[in-house]
């Protein structure tokens, strides 16, 4: 018989619980609000160069495009 396993929808860990799985879900600091995109208009581009987010601790972080695209 198959055991059951639980996975982290932030993380993709596997847990043998679902009480695990969701203390991992709950220890992730997520995006909560996208609150400004900038753009390079010089190269028009299709994906924002920088992001400025809150998360779910209330931090605001940005994130920066790298040179070209993954």
């Amino acid at each position: 018989m198959a055991k059951q396993v639980y996975q982290c929808e932030y993380c993709g860990m596997l847990h043998t619980t679902k009480a695990n799985a969701e203390k991992c879900e709950a220890s992730h600091i997520i995006v909560k609000k996208v609150k400004e995109h900038v753009y390079d208009l010089s190269d028009k581009p299709k994906y924002p160069m920088k992001i400025k987010c809150e998360m779910s601790n209330g931090q605001v972080v940005v994130y920066y495009r790298k040179a070209g695209i993954m």
